[in-house]
């Protein structure tokens, strides 16, 4: 068995051998996916017990773009590309996919927002996201990403310094 990751968007891909037949789904096309559309979400809450959940829901927004703090430091390290959603996640839905009508998978569930603000606000990762990452991964590739390296500063504080301007 083998694992390459994307930590970013929390996506793995496993490699592994079984004597089991396992069914393939077929995947859809995420661009296609509509504000309005309804779709099944796929989870496994809390292990054996409640595992193959299924919740009904609603495309709340297509390419919506959400920062994720990978390093738990407070500060956003990589905004992504979700399918926002109002299908209820539990916590250990995350990897679960969403599939429209047509049956076809359109999303993998990775994050939602919880608090008194907002209620069952979960996001998908596109599959056509998914797809181009797990081919770089299959590959032996880490997605690169770019980056921008801005400071900023308090430019009135830096002026009456006089250390810096002492005229």
């Amino acid at each position: 068995m083998y694992l390459k990751y994307d930590d970013k968007i929390d996506l793995a891909v496993l490699k592994f051998r079984s004597r089991y037949f396992f069914p393939v789904c077929k995947m859809g096309n995420s661009k296609e996916t509509e504000k309005g559309e309804f779709i099944v979400s796929i989870g496994n809450g809390q292990g054996k017990e409640l595992f193959k959940s299924y919740t009904f829901g609603v495309v709340s927004g297509v390419q919506r773009y959400v920062s994720t703090d990978t390093d738990g430091d407070g500060v956003s390290d990589w905004d992504s590309e979700y399918i926002q959603h109002d299908a209820a996640l539990n916590e250990c839905d995350s990897g679960g996919a969403i599939i429209n009508m047509k049956g076809e998978i359109i999303g993998i569930n990775s994050t939602k927002i919880s608090s008194a603000k907002y209620n069952n606000m979960s996001f998908a990762i596109p599959i056509n996201l998914v797809m181009e990452i797990v081919s770089q991964l299959e590959q032996g590739i880490r997605p690169k990403r770019a980056t921008l390296g801005v400071s900023i500063i308090d430019v009135t504080a830096y002026h009456q310094n006089t250390q810096y301007y002492p005229e």
